[in-house]
């Protein structure tokens, strides 16, 4: 791997633009956006909530597009500029995560294509 390639992930990530965002709904009562989703894991916008340390526990349920409710629970790995990792405990089923993504694909045909354009190029 070079320097420009860009990193691997474990597992596919579908990214949310600002106006598609699912909320996430804490048993603490408080309500996050998720910025992005993958099979095991979940970046909400929570920068700088003093309840959300490195190593808390989060649980609660996500509103996905289409109406679907599902329950997520898992652990803060860290927080930085772009918002809040969530490891979770249980893995989402990727078959809904497609069909999130074919929503952003159908909803804001640009918005994954200039996420892709992002990378750099050799």
């Amino acid at each position: 791997m070079t320097e420009q390639d860009p990193p691997k992930r474990r597992y596919f990530r579908v990214p949310y633009p600002e106006k598609a965002q699912p909320p996430f709904h804490a048993t603490s009562g408080q309500r996050y956006a998720v910025l992005d989703i993958s099979e095991k894991g979940l970046k909400i916008n929570a920068i700088n909530d003093p309840a959300l340390p490195v190593s808390a526990r989060l649980s609660g349920i996500i509103e996905l597009h289409g109406g679907k409710r599902i329950s997520a629970e898992g652990v803060v790995l860290r927080q930085d500029p772009d918002g809040v990792a969530v490891a979770l405990d249980n893995s989402l089923d990727v078959g809904q995560l497609f069909r999130e993504q074919t929503y952003i694909r159908k909803h804001y045909p640009v918005f994954l294509l200039q996420k892709t354009s992002k990378t750099p190029q050799r």
